[in-house]
């Protein structure tokens, strides 16, 4: 699969990277999203799914704060709920419009 390397979260370009170990407050994570340094950090050697969520994950904070909710930015429980739902989301919209299992 191939790996972008950015992303635009409205108008704003992230740097996509990848690092063998991806590490938050002294806590090893599957992703990072640097709002200031506008990167968002992947950790290599996640299967698929795993990858897709770490992704789906670190872009919703992206559009937290990019889109001036900043105070949700940090809220990792929103921030998980949403990873969740918009995943389901879409695949129940495939599904609906005939392009899904």
């Amino acid at each position: 699969m191939k790996k972008p390397k950015n992303v635009s979260i409205l108008g704003t370009k992230y740097e996509i990277k990848h690092l063998d170990v991806v590490v938050h407050e002294d806590a090893v994570c599957f992703g990072l999203i640097d709002p200031d340094e506008k990167t968002i950090t992947i950790q290599e050697g996640l299967d698929e799914k795993e990858r897709e969520a770490a992704i789906t994950h670190e872009i919703i904070h992206g559009y937290l704060i990019e889109s001036g909710l900043p105070r949700y930015y940090n809220d990792e429980l929103l921030v998980e709920w949403l990873t969740r739902m918009i995943r389901a989301i879409v695949k129940t919209a495939a599904v609906a419009i005939g392009e899904g299992d």
